[in-house]
């Protein structure tokens, strides 16, 4: 699956393209919305999907029952100031290595391409498991790339 870097996106709940930035957005949970009873650090379960305007009958978005997903629009988290709104989660959120990815998969040219083949390299061998989460070179995420991309 060939992805235009850092303006096209994976869909976490459909797995279809996100054709550009105005098409998606992330989501998340926030505790605190959810429950009177929880202060502290309590973002999570975030996720790129599409907007309800790029979602085939709104099927991408993850609200059900009484829990409240908060969401922005991805136009508004890239490039500088984008990243600098991604950084303002550290300070509420459950476990940091979720805002990470979302980082990783918004600003790093190739990434979010790279991750799509990050379970072949590791039962290839090609990466250890405990190493996977960790590429972000230019360079290892291109050969990733190449390595595996002809392989879909």
């Amino acid at each position: 699956m060939k992805l235009i870097p850092l303006q096209q996106w994976v869909c976490d709940r459909c797995g279809e393209i996100i054709q550009k930035s105005s098409d998606g957005k992330l989501e998340w949970l926030d505790e605190r919305v959810n429950s009177e009873s929880h202060p502290g650090n309590l973002l999570k379960f975030f996720s790129i999907i599409h907007n309800r305007s790029a979602s085939y009958k709104n099927r991408c978005s993850r609200a059900k029952g009484s829990m409240i997903f908060l969401d922005e629009d991805l136009d508004y988290l890239i490039g500088p100031d984008g990243l600098a709104e991604l950084l303002l989660f550290y300070r509420d959120v459950e476990d940091p290595s979720e805002v990470n990815e979302i980082v990783r998969r918004l600003h790093i040219p190739y990434y979010e391409e790279a991750r799509l083949y990050r379970k072949a390299a590791i039962a290839d061998g090609y990466m250890e498991e405990s190493s996977a989460t960790y590429f972000h070179q230019q360079a290892s995420i291109k050969r990733l790339i190449e390595k595996y991309s002809d392989q879909e």
